[in-house]
């Protein structure tokens, strides 16, 4: 029979502990994922926070950019566009890594509204071209670093008062090397797990009775 005893505790150890914080960082970090043409760019513009801050990778989004701003008259839309390519060289991909970084930090220097990465598929993209040169062929062990950096990129993120939006575009699902004929969203495999929500935009098409309609589900 095991006997229980009851241990004192030293009360004074909690003092090393900070206490427990009484204010709420009034900001939201999230993924916003669904195919193209669905509004997700649109959404994050017209929604958020100003000022937005938005960095453009995604050839399309200059345009919805443009359009936003002459549709809704919103002087607090700010953008940077890169010429991202998945043909960037290495030395072109780390340079443009390095502005990405910087209009980050700018934002974060700001420290209000929303900070939109458009598209954080091509974020993705851009770090392992910076750090391997190439998009495929790489061992998953080698991905130390680049997953590193990442983590670094939210814990400031979420260090600050800055609402964050990445928009990912859709891949195929594969399991075991199989197609399950479902799609995923096209982005680091931690994503969805780092931020605070996960949005899902799809589109209804217009049937007989209803008109079409833009859906957007929140996990």
């Amino acid at each position: 029979m095991t006997t229980v005893r009851a241990t004192r505790v030293d009360l004074s150890m909690f003092s090393a502990f900070d206490p427990a914080a009484i204010s709420i960082k009034p900001r939201l970090l999230c993924s916003s994922s669904g195919p193209t043409k669905v509004g997700k760019t649109d959404f994050a513009l017209r929604t958020s926070p100003g000022p937005v801050w938005h960095i453009i990778m995604d050839p399309n989004a200059e345009e919805i950019h443009k359009r936003v701003v002459a549709q809704t008259g919103r002087a607090d839309l700010h953008y940077m566009k890169l010429d991202f390519s998945k043909r960037l060289k290495q030395v072109d991909a780390a340079q443009q890594w390095t502005q990405v970084m910087a209009a980050t930090d700018a934002a974060l220097q700001h420290g209000s509204g929303t900070l939109v990465y458009d598209t954080g598929t091509e974020l993705y993209q851009l770090i392992r071209l910076a750090q391997f040169g190439k998009l495929s062929e790489v061992k998953p062990f080698h991905y130390g670093p680049v997953n590193a950096i990442l983590k670094d990129l939210l814990r400031s993120l979420y260090d600050s008062n800055l609402n964050v939006i990445f928009l990912h575009k859709m891949r195929k699902e594969y399991i075991n090397d199989k197609a399950t004929g479902l799609w995923e969203p096209d982005c680091w495999g931690d994503m969805p797990f780092e931020v605070q929500t996960n949005i899902e935009h799809s589109y209804q098409e217009a049937s007989e009775t209803e008109p079409g309609r833009f859906l957007i589900y929140v996990r």
